[in-house]
């Protein structure tokens, strides 16, 4: 789980993992919400990720979080299948893995549904996949992750199997 303080450090975050791992013979998922998807590409070009040809060859997978967590009716774990489905394309391509950085902005900003952010974290999501292919970072922007009680945020940190937070929350 990631908590990080403003989308200039979550573009750090996602470029290191870009420049890391896409060269691994990775593939990467990238669920944003508090930048469009376009944003994204076009701050990976300018940092030297060949994003036209990761797209093309389907090693780079960016998607608007609310599309992927709400898209399709009442089913929050369609990222979730996305990432299962691409770790398993990994597999089958003998990628080295899938990592998948996940923003989980839209339980707040689309659902306003805490509840259902809670669930779909402490039930639906295992604390670490036993899956070696699969890496996931969970993420929460701090103002999204200061709504949150004092036993909810305690909930998240004790279900991930690591926990970072850059910039501080509340």
């Amino acid at each position: 789980m990631l908590v990080y303080k403003n989308l200039n450090l979550f573009r750090q975050v996602y470029l290191n993992y870009a420049t890391t791992y896409l060269p691994q013979n990775e593939i990467f998922l990238l669920a944003t919400q508090y930048e469009d998807v376009e944003s994204v590409k076009n701050y990976l070009t300018a940092c030297g990720v060949e994003v036209e040809k990761h797209l093309l060859d389907s090693t780079l997978f960016i998607i608007d979080s609310q599309q992927g967590y709400f898209g399709a009716a009442d089913d929050i774990e369609g990222t979730l299948k996305l990432a299962f489905t691409l770790a398993s394309r990994a597999r089958k391509e003998n990628r080295s893995g899938l990592t998948w950085l996940g923003d989980m902005g839209s339980f707040f900003t689309f659902e306003n549904n805490i509840a259902k952010m809670m669930d779909y974290e402490l039930l639906s999501c295992p604390q670490k996949y036993e899956d070696e292919m699969i890496k996931t970072v969970c993420c929460y922007h701090s103002g999204d992750f200061d709504r949150l009680t004092a036993s909810q945020k305690k909930a998240l940190f004790n279900h991930h199997y690591k926990s970072f937070v850059l910039g501080g929350y509340s």
